[in-house]
């Protein structure tokens, strides 16, 4: 199943919804390769950029939430946390199996049922939640 970017995920946050933009295209580029059976070329460097992503977005997302001295950071950390270790299990699956048909959907799966509901759950709450504080974004 293609995974698009829709009006209905965004977030309100220009910042973050340009963000969200660039991971679902990731899984997309992902699909797209299985289906030209290149998957094995696209899942190593799709770690790569879930590294460097899982970094910036993540923290971009908590530093907003303690700016905005909003509650519900720390069960949105843990989401993140959690992400991080399940992305790093994948990867050491992946090293050690090889990007088989197997690993590369699993891997998919679990990508983008993660991102489009963390997004449409956890994130939309979060930009709500932000928007409702009162302290405002140095």
């Amino acid at each position: 199943m293609a995974v698009h970017w829709t009006p209905e995920l965004s977030t309100g946050l220009d910042w973050q919804d340009e963000q969200h933009q660039q991971i679902i295209g990731k899984i997309d580029e992902l699909l797209e390769s299985m289906n030209r059976n290149e998957a094995r070329n696209v899942i190593a460097s799709l770690f790569e950029f879930l590294e460097s992503y899982t970094v910036q977005h993540f923290a971009a997302e908590e530093s907003y939430l303690q700016r905005k001295r909003c509650t519900g950071f720390a069960p949105h950390r843990a989401q993140h946390l959690e992400f991080i270790a399940r992305m790093r299990e994948m990867e050491r699956v992946f090293n050690k199996q090889g990007a088989s048909t197997y690993v590369v959907m699993q891997v998919q799966r679990w990508l983008r049922d993660w991102v489009l509901d963390h997004i449409s759950q956890v994130d939309k709450r979060m930009a709500v939640s932000a928007a409702e504080c009162k302290m405002p974004i140095m």
